[in-house]
């Protein structure tokens, strides 16, 4: 048996937690208590080349040699099978892709403690309401009542002298009658060969608005030709 060679130390496997990695110094150190209870100086320490994938934080099961009477880390492997930190976290957004999730939220991995293997959590995240629905404490709106259908279109024809043309047109007058009808109406006049002294006066629009529009007219042409009301 050569000298780097410890019955009960060198010839079987041990588990622990990596506690610190020193990457611009390329070595760390493995927290092993049972290990630490036969050598009290320091925890295993564990060189760069040996690292492998692991991480701090892993639970790693590994293997020991001697050296300068110290134990150092060798063949490290995951506790149960796991796989390193690192590799859990680039596996992380293709389990999360598979199950549904957006890219950006991983599947965490988190270390449960010394010979506990790995946990998993996964951030599902709460689904958001739809801005379509009303929310929990909202009423929602009720449905906005029915047009109305569009009245009834309407045409009066009206005979009236040739002189209440001029009238009308005289300081806007004829804006003004439509403006007091309802402001849809309109008024045309039209010459027809049996009138001599006489037009048509045409008005259109809604039935209401139309008929209120004749009265005007009328009221107007009494004024014009001074018949007592």
């Amino acid at each position: 048996m050569s000298a780097a060679q410890v019955p009960g130390v060198t010839d079987r496997r041990w588990e622990g937690v990596i506690a610190t990695v020193r990457q611009d110094k390329g070595f760390g150190f493995i927290r092993c208590p049972e290990l630490r209870k036969m050598y009290p100086e320091k925890d295993v320490f564990l060189h760069q080349r040996h690292l492998g994938s692991f991480r701090e934080g892993d639970n790693v099961s590994f293997g020991v040699f001697m050296r300068d009477g110290k134990p150092q880390a060798t063949d490290l492997a995951m506790v149960n099978g796991q796989q390193p930190m690192q590799q859990q976290q680039q596996m992380a957004p293709q389990m999360g892709m598979q199950m549904g999730m957006p890219m950006g939220q991983g599947v965490p991995m988190q270390g449960m403690g010394m010979g506990m293997g790995m946990g998993m959590q996964m951030d599902m995240g709460m689904q958001q309401p739809s801005m379509g629905h009303p929310q929990m404490g909202q009423q929602a709106l009720p449905p906005p009542p029915p047009q109305a259908p569009p009245e009834e279109e309407a045409t009066h024809e009206v005979e009236v002298p040739k002189e209440f043309m001029s009238t009308l047109g005289e300081g806007g007058k004829l804006q003004q009658l439509k403006y007091l009808a309802g402001g849809d109406i309109n008024i045309t006049f039209q010459n027809k060969p049996e009138l001599l002294n006489s037009v048509v006066a045409t008005i259109r629009g809604p039935k209401a608005h139309a008929s209120l529009g004749v009265i005007l007219v009328m009221k107007e042409m009494t004024e014009l030709i001074h018949i007592p009301v």
